[in-house]
C-alpha cells in the first residue's frame, strides 16, 4: 500500500487527551485536523488546531504507527510542538502584571515595555498554548477561569526563578549583598529608623531595601519572591512561610487634651462610645486588634488612612484611638494613657518563605532584632 491508495477520501485523525488515551477517526484531505500526533523516524509531536487557532504549517511524510493500525499519509499538517521552547519567563512576567494591574496598559509601563509590543506577546503566548488567558473588554481586562489557573502557577514559577538568583548570587555577604526587607506601614515608619543604625553596623557589606504595606499585600509579595522578609503582627498562619517573634509593643489610647479618657480613673477604649472611636481603614491589622479590644464594638464611619492622620483627627478632637508605642512622639498634640493587661498589644516578628535557602541567615537577623528591640523602653523583647 502506498500514498496514492489514500488518495483524497481521509487523512489520519488521531485525538490525544493524554498521553494514555487515543482515538483514531478520519476526515476528508481539505478538513482541518483538530489534533494530530505525527510519529515516524524522526518526528513525535501533539498538534492542534482547532477554535481557529494559527500555527506554523508543516508537512509530514510517512508513516504513522500507532501501535492499533499502521497508515501511509501525504497530507499538510498544522503542527504544535508542545515543549518550553516557546515559553520565556518574561512572558510570564506581562502575564502577572496585566492580572495585577487589570489593563495592558499600566502592565507595559511596570514592565518597561511598549504596549503593542506586550499585547503581541501576550497573543503570541495564548496562540502557543491553546488557551485565552484574558477576556479584553473596552473598560478592563478579566483573567478567564482557566487563565487564572495558569497566572497562579506563573508566580510560583517566577518566585522559584528568583531563588536561581539568589542561589547564584550568594556570596560571603549576608543574604548575597541585598535584603528586601518589608514591614506593615502601621510599623516601619517608626522601627527603620530605630533598627538600621545598629543593622548597618552588624551587616556593613548589606544592601538593604526598604518597603512599607498593609499585611494583605506584603504576604503575597513575600510569597511570589517580590521581597525577602516581612516585619508584621503575629499570627500569621500561611503554611508557606517561617516567621519568629521579636518583640510584643503595647497600644496607648490616644485622647484629645483634657477628654474625660485622659484622666486618671476615666474611661478606656472598650468603656467609649462607638462613634468617639477612631479608626483606621480596612485591610490594616490595627484596626482588627483595636477592635478586637472591645467587647461591643459598634459601627463607625470615622476611619484613616495612616496613623498619622489618625493622630490629626484625635488632636482636632474628633475622638480617641489606639495608637502603638513606636508610634508615640513627644511632638503629638494629643494625651496618651497606658491602658491595663496585654489585651491592647500586639506581638511583632520577621516572617519569611520556608523555601528560601537563607533560613538560617533569617533566623541570625530575627535574634539581632530581638537584641536591638531590648534597648526600647517601649517595647518587651521576646
Amino acid at each position: 500500500m502506498d500514498s496514492s491508495e489514500v488518495g483524497t477520501s481521509f487523512s489520519p485523525h488521531l485525538c490525544m487527551s493524554t498521553y494514555g488515551k487515543l482515538e483514531i477517526g478520519a476526515f476528508g484531505r481539505n478538513e482541518r485536523c483538530p489534533s494530530i500526533l505525527a510519529k515516524g523516524p524522526s518526528i513525535l509531536a501533539i498538534v492542534s488546531g482547532t477554535g481557529g487557532r494559527r500555527f506554523s504549517r508543516g508537512r509530514a511524510r510517512g508513516l504513522i504507527d500507532v501501535g492499533l493500525v499502521t497508515i501511509w499519509y501525504d497530507v499538510a499538517l498544522e503542527l504544535r510542538v508542545m515543549n518550553l521552547s516557546g515559553l520565556s519567563l518574561r512572558d510570564l512576567e506581562y502575564v502577572v502584571a496585566i492580572a495585577d494591574h487589570g489593563s495592558f496598559v499600566r502592565a507595559a509601563e511596570h514592565c518597561r515595555v511598549a504596549q503593542p509590543s506586550l499585547s503581541a506577546q501576550v497573543r503570541k503566548l495564548e496562540a502557543l498554548l491553546g488557551m485565552v488567558i484574558f477576556e479584553r473588554t473596552t473598560r478592563r481586562v478579566i483573567v478567564t477561569v482557566e487563565g487564572k489557573s495558569f497566572v497562579d502557577q506563573a508566580r510560583r514559577v517566577l518566585a522559584e526563578a528568583r531563588l536561581l538568583f539568589t542561589i547564584v548570587q550568594r556570596s560571603d555577604k549576608p543574604f548575597g549583598g541585598v535584603l528586601r526587607l518589608a514591614a506593615i506601614s502601621t510599623l516601619g515608619p517608626y522601627l527603620y529608623p530605630r533598627i538600621l543604625p545598629a543593622l548597618r553596623k552588624k551587616y556593613s557589606g548589606l544592601a538593604l531595601v526598604l518597603s512599607e504595606g498593609l499585611t494583605g499585600e506584603l504576604v503575597p509579595k513575600l510569597i511570589d519572591g517580590e521581597v525577602d522578609a516581612v516585619l508584621l503582627s503575629l499570627p500569621q498562619t500561611d503554611a508557606a512561610l517561617a516567621s519568629t517573634a521579636i518583640f510584643f509593643e503595647p497600644f496607648l489610647l490616644a485622647c484629645p487634651k483634657g477628654h474625660p479618657a485622659s484622666r486618671k480613673g476615666g474611661p478606656t477604649w472598650d468603656a467609649l462610645d462607638a462613634e468617639e472611636r477612631l479608626l483606621l481603614e480596612e485591610g490594616h491589622c490595627l484596626r482588627e486588634q483595636a477592635l478586637a479590644g472591645c467587647s461591643a464594638p459598634g459601627r463607625t464611619n470615622r476611619l484613616a488612612t495612616s496613623l498619622e492622620t489618625l493622630k490629626y483627627m484625635v488632636a482636632a478632637g474628633e475622638g480617641c484611638t489606639l495608637v502603638p508605642a513606636l508610634a508615640v512622639s513627644e511632638r503629638d498634640a494629643v494625651a496618651y494613657s497606658r491602658l491595663p493587661g496585654t489585651t491592647f498589644s500586639r506581638k511583632v516578628g520577621l516572617a519569611w518563605r520556608k523555601s528560601d535557602p537563607r533560613a538560617m541567615e533569617f533566623s541570625a537577623l530575627s535574634e539581632s532584632l530581638r537584641q536591638i528591640a531590648k534597648s526600647f523602653d517601649d517595647v518587651k523583647a521576646t
